[in-house]
């Protein structure tokens, strides 16, 4: 049996240009769903430690509390001015950054 990176060699070696695109759009993919995901486990754990409601968060963000529902359950797309917001309503604990991670 041989090393992770023969296999991996192995299973690629016929691959087009096409199918190396291909995996590079899912690994992006992949990691923006991890963030999308970070994201909705951040705004819920620390609206929660903050003892306060969506209601108050939309308030306290200007963001819809239908959008903090979507973004909790990890449906929608934030816009950068939406994270900003959610980070400053949140005691600026989110940064933009960790919601592009592998988009360098």
């Amino acid at each position: 049996m041989g090393t992770l990176n023969e296999l991996i060699a192995s299973v690629t070696a016929d691959w087009t240009a096409e199918d190396w695109q291909a995996a590079r759009v899912a690994k992006v993919a992949m990691q923006m769903e991890s963030e999308m995901i970070a994201l909705a486990h951040f705004m819920v754990t620390q609206r929660k430690a903050l003892g306060i409601s969506q209601r108050e968060l939309a308030r306290l963000s200007g963001i819809q509390q239908a959008e903090i529902s979507k973004l909790e359950k990890r449906k929608g797309n934030p816009t950068l001015l939406t994270q900003i917001k959610l980070r400053d309503a949140l005691s600026g604990s989110v940064t933009p950054k960790m919601f592009f991670a592998g988009a360098n």
